[in-house]
């Protein structure tokens, strides 16, 4: 089964959902290769429009493009994407893609910051067309994200070498995820043991103030040690064992878990 990179399950959900031979924006160019994926989508009509704060981002990108002659489909611009509503007009952007983080080899120290790319979203969305797409690659670490077991390689090795359990996923959700996503467990585990997983969850989200889910998946006739296959994007899973003690007493006690609250801290 081939082991995808996160960019390019990015780029295949992209390229399905936007309209070819548009106009696009790179709205953190880096060391060019999202801008050479919009050329390519671009075509011979299209046009892109690229951005980022490096000199050296510009180089790379501009040898790039070169090496695969596609450089005339581009405009660079040294300039941060917060300013991208200079370049484009309200309504007539294709895709804009993002792909936060640092320069790959540069200075770690130069990222993207929340302020300016919280700015950078807002005016991309005045410029997409009507049913045009924005999308991103990379959101910085673990910060406020899924991590999906059966989508990512490094979690279904660790998974399988035993450094990875469930109470560990748990556990970060306490400090930097927003839950458990594609996590196969045995197709006989309880719905009371379910419902007590859902409940940690939920819980860790009030105290942390912020919100969380759960998407397990019971694999019916499958235990610990096997492997599931979903097909597709969706990967593989290796099914992790689950503790074996009983929810049932706490499950059955009802009650509600008050949901995170933001608007208090405005």
């Amino acid at each position: 089964m081939k082991s995808y990179q996160i960019t390019e399950w990015s780029h295949e959900l992209f390229q399905l959902q936007v309209n070819p031979n548009g106009l696009y924006i790179d709205a953190t160019m880096g060391n060019g290769y999202d801008t050479l994926f919009l050329c390519e989508l671009a075509g011979e009509s299209g046009k892109v429009l690229a951005f980022d704060v490096q000199e050296k981002a510009i180089m790379c990108t501009t040898k790039l493009l070169k090496e695969h002659n596609v450089e005339n489909r581009a405009k660079l611009y040294l300039d941060s994407h917060e300013n991208m509503d200079e370049y484009a007009e309200a309504g007539s952007v294709d895709g804009i893609y993002f792909n936060f983080g640092y320069l790959p080899g540069g200075d770690h120290n130069l990222a993207t910051k929340a302020d300016t790319s919280v700015k950078a979203i807002e005016k991309g969305l005045e410029l997409l067309k009507k049913g045009g797409v924005m999308a991103s690659s990379y959101v910085g670490g673990l910060s406020g994200a899924f991590i999906p077991v059966s989508e990512d390689q490094g979690m279904i090795d660790a998974v399988n070498a035993g450094a990875l359990t469930l109470e560990k996923l748990e556990a970060m959700t306490c400090v930097c995820s927003v839950g458990l996503d594609m996590i196969a467990i045995p197709g006989d585990t309880k719905a009371s043991t379910i419902a007590g997983i859902i409940a940690d969850e939920s819980a860790i989200g009030m105290v942390n103030q912020k919100t969380t889910a759960v998407r397990l998946i019971p694999v019916i006739g499958k235990g610990v040690g096997e492997v599931v296959e979903f097909g597709g994007l969706l990967g593989y899973a290796p099914i992790m064992p689950v503790n074996q003690f009983s929810c049932d007493a706490f499950v059955q006690r009802g009650g509600r878990i008050p949901a995170p609250i933001h608007s208090f801290k405005n």
